[in-house]
């Protein structure tokens, strides 16, 4: 099952991947781009261990479902045309993070600190201006900034507020971001 749908799934007794009870771990983390490294690394400890060659994980590739298998070519592809050190780039790996917490988000399944909502904004920033093509200007991005800490001003309770703007305000990297930006949201906090 992938996505809800089912799909068809070359298997190969002879593969000691296909044989493995990891094989659903193994199959997800090829189609998402963990090096056979990582994959083992992963899989440490686990009793029977992965298989520890490179050569089988290659093979096993060909064994995938089908959307597996083109997650999976489509990234050696942008390896080989890039970086061949690592087989997911840097901005890719990103968004697929921000996809899955989003998800999650949505699920309820996942809770967002604002520490990890600034390391998100800070690191999708630096990945924009380094790329050259970024969609937002650090305005933009100032401006959901303020308009975050708004939103939390509204569910924290005053003396939390207080502490927590005195500690924004105490942070280079953040007075850096909103040295041009509005002045925080000041007043009570609405509990």
């Amino acid at each position: 099952m992938i996505e809800g749908r089912e799909w068809p799934k070359p298997w190969d007794p002879a593969c000691p991947i296909c044989r493995s009870p990891w094989l659903v771990s193994i199959d997800e983390m090829l189609a998402e781009g963990y090096t056979f490294t990582g994959i083992r690394a992963v899989l440490r400890g686990r009793t029977p261990g992965p298989p520890s060659a490179d050569a089988t994980y290659r093979a096993h590739i060909d064994h995938l479902a089908e959307p597996h298998r083109k997650l999976r070519a489509g990234l050696e592809e942008r390896a080989e045309e890039g970086d061949p050190t690592s087989l997911v780039d840097i901005g890719s790996a990103t968004q697929a993070v921000i996809t899955r917490g989003f998800a999650a988000l949505a699920a309820g399944k996942l809770e967002v600190t604002s520490k990890d909502l600034i390391a998100a904004l800070r690191l999708q920033s630096q990945l924009d201006k380094a790329d050259g093509s970024a969609g937002l200007d650090a305005s933009s991005w100032q401006a959901a900034f303020v308009e975050f800490l708004t939103i939390v001003r509204q569910h924290m309770p005053a003396a939390s507020w207080q502490s927590f703007v005195a500690d924004v305000h105490a942070s280079p990297t953040i007075r850096l971001i909103l040295a041009e930006s509005p002045a925080l949201p000041q007043g009570a906090p609405h509990g």
